[in-house]
């Protein structure tokens, strides 16, 4: 296969890995969109996020073991947008309908809604909160102290993505049974390699703040 032609299938690629995700979702809901609820949305908005995240991953994989890939740039930032958008209102989403219920916080509409399994939605608002300071990180990437400690940064982020999967893991509805959680293990499995790829044999990759 020549250069081209491959980057195009890596590249989009992640359209196809969201069309099952929303298969999986609209199934679950037997597509019943004229009735959509917010506590039947959020799960959507979780799956999008993720998938697209490890998409990220995986063309950065690429990128390491061929270093002439050359990404879509215009793909990726807009892809950073969705996924921004996306991961932010995924908890929020539950925690509105939550507050009309009458929970009186977002700590209580978990244990409320995931009972004893609210402990990994703290986990996700975690991950959540790690990767909205990576984009600051991103937009104040000329600072010299965010130059120095970006190592440091990327590292947390990379454990970030790794805690969002065994968040959606242990409380995801739609990762609970049947081959959509083989594809989920798969992520997980995938994406832990990539991020050991990355620190021990390209230690100089996250090294560097992005330009």
């Amino acid at each position: 296969m020549n250069e081209k032609n491959f980057r195009w299938i890596v590249e989009l690629s992640v359209f196809p890995l969201l069309v099952i995700a929303i298969l999986v979702w609209g199934t679950g809901i037997d597509w019943r969109l004229g009735s959509l609820t917010k506590l039947q949305l959020f799960p959507l908005l979780g799956l999008i996020a993720f998938t697209t995240m490890w998409w990220h991953f995986f063309v950065g994989f690429i990128r390491q073991i061929r270093p002439e890939f050359q990404k879509f740039d215009t793909l990726h930032r807009i892809s950073g947008y969705w996924v921004f958008v996306a991961l932010s209102l995924h908890p929020i989403l539950l925690w509105t309908w939550g507050a009309g219920q009458g929970f009186a916080s977002p700590l209580d509409t978990n244990r409320a809604y995931l009972g004893i399994n609210y402990r990994y939605a703290l986990l996700g608002m975690f991950g959540l909160i790690v990767f909205w300071l990576y984009d600051l990180a991103r937009w104040l990437r000329e600072r010299a102290w965010v130059k120095r400690y970006w190592w440091l940064i990327d590292t947390v982020d990379d454990a970030a993505f790794l805690i969002i999967w065994v968040h959606a893991f242990n409380i995801g509805g739609h990762v609970q049974e049947g081959w959509f959680r083989w594809l989920w293990i798969f992520y997980g499995l995938s994406g832990l390699f990539f991020v050991i790829y990355k620190h021990l044999k390209h230690p100089a990759t996250h090294a560097k703040s992005p330009v």
